[in-house]
């Protein structure tokens, strides 16, 4: 499944979506690890 597909089921199943921003891959993992679905990653955090 692409990821943009991915994110419209999620939008469709959970009300509401929660979306954990993060700063670098190393959140990403751990908020992927607790759960989260959805994320955003702030683009100096990884510049």
């Amino acid at each position: 499944m692409s990821p943009g597909k991915r994110f419209h089921a999620a939008l469709t199943q959970e009300h509401p979506l929660q979306i954990v921003g993060v700063i670098n891959a190393y959140c990403a993992m751990l908020a992927e690890h607790v759960g989260f679905r959805a994320l955003y990653v702030s683009g100096a955090g990884v510049a």
